[in-house]
């Protein structure tokens, strides 16, 4: 019960309540109930007291009914067993423990704006110290506590202060030019649902037409927190009338509807947003038929409008649904602020009940990217710092000095029994030289707010440099968030003997008139952090295994993993990308966590039973199965020790170390490769690579230099396979005619021998020339058919030894006038019958041909020659028609022709298994459209000549990002 007997006549009083099995909430110590009066009393008590009450909105700072509570407060000074003056002893059965209250005191006639989210913002605030103070006195220094706290985090799943994941500061961009649902950005958000919009043109390419009532395009993503922006460019129809909602969530707050950004607000008719019961409406009009770019940034506390780049409001009019007519800004308590913070909703663009009509040009769903770079931090000891004033020291607040003392509950404070106008120059400004007395080179400068309120702190600010020669420049300036976060401001480099920050406008209890400053740090100038330096970093972690790590955090690291790669893919990732992502690794790899050793044991034995005895060696399979067994059976062992155990884990891990892997080659061999319409030289080539790889796999101990080196020399020679240009398939029946007999050739003479092993040597040269011309084909044969054994007689006479033609083929005919050459728009069918080419260039010499249409849609493979043969000419192969390839079900790898200059639009979209893209050609092809390889394998593997410039394959990544390609994908020249 919530604690009050001793201001009801104390435990005696009316009605009597008898202490056993009763707890008590002891929220005061006065006259509600008296701790030591109700301990004697023999209730159990649960230290609630006043002083851990917070109330959203209050002006109180973080004390006592404040707007928040003090994490750093509580971590150092609060004890669950300590009310006020009462103590109980440490883990007294009668102490139960200690609680904080969230109070909802300002709505209704003093709603003040407050949000669900802002609640849980406050009661995560505190959490983990109160959390830690329950189970005892602080076991670690408050910074390293702080550290931990905002690595942990918030629990998995926690959407209510979600953040969108992505590659970059643009979490999801649609410009609706190639097609209304494609994101742009490379995270692949992509437009799902569609109801009632269209594609439209507009004054700069395409736009999405949305018609009022229900229209709308729905995304996969919702509502995002704090550092989210979204930017649109729109024009608003002529004939639109009332409520306009530019995009919503998907679900509704209860009965208040969903969150909304509108273009249109009721009641005021301005731009504004609304959410969970209040409506907000910035001081902007948008007019009807003129195109507006709208820009609006939310957080805790904060809402902008940006119009056309300039800010226009951040103070919105608030009204709340139970008085919708009446503006409460004015209305509010002294002692209760307006909340207006800003979630930014993106479950769809428009709605399902009052759409914007209008049209819109472009989308922008922007990430606030926060790092914590401290890359080129100068020491704060080698600093001193100066202000233009400063309060007497009194606890934690006072001097300059506590600018640089590296504790963030410590801060400066101007004098506040003097403090002149912010306007003033010589006033409210704080400054840092360096105790050596030499200039540094300084490129930025952080400020963290003090942290227990919010007086004094900055929201416009200058940074000033004085030079060596004296001078002084502005080297930045701006406005900073109102919350207690860590501020930066970054400039150009420069020599410094001084460095000043500025304050040009502050907030509190007097308006423009106090400072404060908990920290101040600044930084050198630091070599650029770019992909190949985030690839260094990811390469640190290469050896890391599964098996070591708990699932769920070996899946968020892969899953870092993952981004990390597509911004060192992403051919334009910034720096401040790139560090992002960086810091976003190293918290990944912190927060892996090492399974407990039996677990690991017992895993290991699991792994191994469900290992795949066929992706591997014989002998080293059931080596490794053998110790999996004698693992299993230490571990059922009562009485095994942890010695046995471990050394039995790392006999296991030894044995699958040495397990060599033949799954790839296994698959190499059982996909053989259609060679009929292949050159003979890279056929045999085929061939022999082919029974070298069947006959590793034969043994039962090959080794994995064995097993690898066949599988390169099978995929080398597969990926060399030509298609022919000449027609020798004569000449192969001749050759192996030729061969055949030459198997056994005694009775024959010995000059005959020799002249057709000649003829045959010769033979096989053409055969083998890949630049070999027809004629050459046709001389050669006629040759080899010539020659002829003879056998020798006992009356020393011989005869020609009579050579029946083979069978199928006929005495090399007369040569023919030659065909024409083919046709523009004649069509040709491959050899192995799984494309169609049409001719698009007619010309003996120059002649061309794209790839029109695929005839076996089951291909798994297709290779796209450079060249192909059409009535005896050579065409070269240029393009790929627009969907030859769309959805194709099997289509797993494609080969693209060192000829192949241009790929249709929506030439593979939607062949979701496609994962390997060959280029044989060292320029990039032009991709008609956005989904040329849209829908196509996630972790899909492009590969190009090791000869392509840089340039190019800077240009390809690019393109074929536009194009559709996964953002994970890998590129690699080879």
């Amino acid at each position: 019960m919530w604690g009050s007997l001793s201001n009801k006549g104390g435990i005696n009083g009316t009605p009597r309540v008898t202490s056993k099995d009763v707890q008590l909430n002891i929220w005061e110590t006065g006259s509600y109930a008296n701790p030591t009066d109700m301990y004697n009393a023999g209730f159990d008590l649960i230290n609630t007291l006043y002083t851990n009450y917070i109330v959203p909105g209050n002006t109180a700072g973080e004390g006592s009914y404040g707007d928040y509570r003090s994490l750093g407060a509580i971590y150092r000074n609060w004890r669950p067993n300590v009310i006020s003056n009462f103590t109980a002893k440490a883990g007294d059965d009668q102490m139960l423990g200690g609680c904080y209250a969230l109070w909802h005191d300002n709505i209704d006639t003093r709603a003040n704006g407050n949000s669900e989210y802002d609640s849980f913002v406050r009661f995560l605030q505190p959490l983990p110290a109160y959390s830690a103070k329950l189970w005892g006195e602080a076991s670690k220094e408050y910074d390293a506590f702080a550290e931990l706290a905002d690595k942990t985090g918030t629990a998995p799943g926690t959407k209510i202060i979600s953040e969108v994941d992505s590659i970059g500061k643009e979490a999801a961009k649609y410009t609706f030019d190639e097609s209304m649902e494609q994101d742009a950005s490379g995270n692949g958000y992509d437009l799902t649902e569609m109801k009632n919009v269209e594609q439209v043109s507009s004054d700069t390419g395409k736009a999405l037409q949305l018609k009022g009532g229900e229209s709308y395009a729905e995304s996969p993503l919702d509502v995002f927190g704090s550092g989210a922006s979204l930017t649109m460019k729109v024009k608003m129809d002529a004939d639109a009338e009332g409520e306009q909602i530019l995009c919503e969530s998907k679900d509704a707050f209860g009965t208040y509807g969903t969150y909304a950004i509108k273009a249109v607000q009721k009641n005021t008719g301005k731009v504004g947003f609304s959410r969970e019961g209040y409506d907000y409406s910035f001081n902007y009009t948008l007019p009807k038929g003129k195109w507006m770019e709208l820009m609006f940034c939310g957080g805790n506390n904060t809402a902008e409008l940006y119009v056309n780049g300039e800010l226009v409001d951040n103070n919105p009019d608030m009204y709340f649904e139970n008085h919708p007519d009446r503006e409460l800004t004015a209305a509010l308590p002294s002692n209760i602020k307006k909340v207006v913070t800003l979630m930014i909703p993106f479950g769809r663009v428009g709605s399902t009940t009052k759409s914007f009509k209008g049209q819109i040009d472009s989308v922008t769903v922007g990430k606030e990217l926060e790092i914590n770079d401290e890359r080129g931090l100068i020491p704060q000891n080698e600093m001193e710092a100066s202000a233009c004033s400063e309060a007497n020291q009194s606890g934690n607040e006072g001097p300059a000095r506590f600018v640089l003392d590296g504790n963030p509950d410590t801060f400066w404070h101007s004098n506040w029994s003097n403090d002149l106008s912010l306007s003033d120059e010589d006033h409210h400004k704080v400054s840092l030289t360096f105790k050596d007395g030499n200039p540094r080179t300084v490129a930025k400068l952080t400020y963290l707010p003090r942290q227990d309120r919010n007086n004094g702190r900055i929201l416009q600010y200058r940074v000033l440099v004085e030079k060596a020669d004296g001078t002084t420049v502005t080297v930045a300036d701006g406005e900073w968030a109102d919350n207690a976060s860590r501020k930066t401001a970054v400039f150009d480099p420069v020599e410094a003997g001084k460095v000043t920050l500025k304050i040009d406008e502050s907030i509190g209890d007097n308006v423009g008139v106090h400072g404060t400053i908990a920290e101040l740090n600044l930084y050198e100038q630091t070599e650029v952090f770019n992909g190949e330096k985030l690839q260094e970093e990811l390469n640190k972690y290469a050896d890391f295994k599964e098996g070591e790590y708990t699932d769920i955090s070996w899946k968020a690291f892969m899953d870092v993993r993952e981004t990390v790669l597509a911004v060192i893919n992403k051919p334009d990732s910034t720096e401040e990308e790139c560090l992002y992502a960086c810091e976003k690794l190293q918290q990944a790899v912190e927060k892996l966590t090492v399974k407990p050793i039996e677990n690991k044991l017992s895993d290991a034995v699991k792994e191994a039973e469900q290992a795949d005895a066929g992706d591997y060696t014989s002998e080293g399979f059931a080596e490794y199965q053998a110790e999996a067994e004698n693992l299993k059976n230490i571990l059922s062992n009562p009485n095994a020790t942890e010695e046995q155990k471990i050394e039995a884990w790392n006999s296991l891990q030894t044995k699958k170390a040495e397990l060599v892997n033949i799954s790839e080659i296994k698959k190499a061999v059982a996909e053989e490769a259609d060679v009929s319409g292949c050159t003979y030289a890279s056929a045999e080539t085929y061939k022999k690579a082919l029974a070298d790889a069947k006959n590793i796999l034969a043994k039962p101990n090959a080794t994995k230099t064995e097993i690898d080196t066949a599988l390169a020399a099978l995929r080398r020679a597969e990926e060399e396979l030509a298609p022919k240009t000449v027609d020798d398939t004569e000449m192969i029946k001749a050759v192996k005619d030729a061969e055949n007999q030459l198997k056994d050739t005694s009775g024959y003479t010995e000059e005959s021998v020799e002249a057709l092993k000649k003829a045959l040597s010769e033979a096989l040269s053409v055969l083998r020339n890949p630049a070999a011309a027809q004629p050459e084909i046709d001389k050669a044969l006629k040759k080899l058919r010539e020659t002829k054994l003879v056998k020798e007689t006992s009356g020393g006479t011989v005869q020609p030894n009579p050579q029946p033609t083979p069978p199928g083929s006929q005495p090399t005919p007369s040569p023919e006038p030659q065909p024409k050459v083919p046709a523009k728009d004649t069509v040709a069918v491959s050899k192995d019958k799984v494309l169609e080419f049409k001719v698009t260039k007619s010309d003996a010499k120059d002649g061309t041909v794209t790839v029109s249409k695929l005839r076996n849609k089951n291909a798994k493979r297709v290779k796209i020659p450079a060249t192909v043969v059409i009535d005896g000419y050579t065409f070269k192969v240029t393009a790929i028609q627009g969907k030859v390839f769309q959805k194709c079900k099997k289509l797993a790898s494609v080969e693209l022709g060192s000829n192949v200059a241009s790929i249709g639009s929506n030439a593979f979209f939607g062949s979701k298994k496609l994962k390997t893209v060959i280029l044989k050609g060292t320029k990039v092809p032009k991709l008609s459209g956005k989904k040329v390889f849209k829908g196509t394998a996630v972790k899909c593997k492009v590969t190009v000549p090791k000869k392509m410039s840089k340039k190019q394959f800077k240009a390809l990544k690019t393109k074929f990002r536009k194009a559709g390609m996964s953002k994970k994908v890998v590129y690699k020249q080879k």
